[in-house]
């Protein structure tokens, strides 16, 4: 067993097997909250339950408790929102993204945090499987990423007049901050020498983004390489003596 209690509403104790009884109950991608179950759960008690039944193979308890913990973010409350994101950050450290099921439970609910911490989740995710050279993998993500601008395109049509300028601004800059991230990744790869990872961005640059995208992102990257990045994973600014060739390598 696990030495674990989560507390719900009216100050009731849930043990593990309890608590486990109660997803049973569930079906379905999302999990709802009822008279018994309170979303006001501890997240890291949650991520202690989830790192649990992937250890014993419970995936789609798993996946219903991860449903519950993508549940919880709250974007209006600052503080709130901040410390679902630090504890995001130890969901992320867990995660092992080389278990198709854990990373797709994951991706499935990742659209209920907002569009920025979405961007910076994304990068994080990639730039790992980029250090792990898994290009299986990072395909699968990398086209998850890109349907963040497909849904924007969807809503692009709803809107008309001003409104549709301002919706097009917003596109252009989430489109913009895309292929940011994906250039980073992609001169991560070339640090590295992780030349299979190379060839896959390359391709899929050149694919979907049009070359003056391309350049203007480039420039950007060159101003600014570690936007989105954490300390671990920062690239080396384009233009440094020691970074040449891998600016020469980009440019091709």
């Amino acid at each position: 067993t696990v030495p674990m209690l989560i507390m719900a509403k009216r100050w009731r104790w849930f043990s593990l097997p309890q608590l486990l009884a109660q997803t049973s109950a569930y079906s379905g991608s999302k999990l709802r909250t009822s008279g018994s179950i309170c979303p006001q759960y501890s997240l890291r008690n949650i991520l202690s339950l989830i790192n649990y039944l992937y250890t014993e193979k419970h995936y789609n308890k798993a996946r219903n408790m991860v449903s519950l913990y993508f549940s919880l973010y709250i974007d209006g409350e600052p503080n709130l929102r901040n410390n679902f994101m630090k504890s995001l950050n130890e969901f992320l450290a867990s995660l092992d993204t080389n278990n198709s099921r854990q990373l797709r439970a994951f991706l499935d609910e990742i659209d209920n945090i907002a569009k920025e911490q979405t961007l910076t989740t994304y990068h994080k995710i990639l730039m790992n499987l980029v250090l792990q050279n898994n290009v299986k993998v990072l395909t699968n993500v990398v086209y998850d990423f890109k349907s963040i601008l497909e849904e924007d395109i969807d809503k692009l049509g709803r809107y008309k007049g001003f409104k549709k300028y301002v919706a097009l601004g917003k596109f252009k800059r989430l489109e913009q901050q895309v292929l940011f991230i994906l250039m980073q990744c992609l001169l991560k790869s070339i640090e590295i020498s992780h030349y299979s990872s190379v060839g896959f961005l390359v391709k899929y640059l050149i694919t979907n983004f049009k070359a003056k995208e391309i350049n203007e992102a480039f420039l950007l990257l060159k101003e600014n390489p570690n936007i989105f990045t954490d300390e671990k994973d920062r690239v080396h600014s384009i233009g440094e003596n020691d970074d040449e060739d891998s600016e020469k390598s980009l440019l091709l």
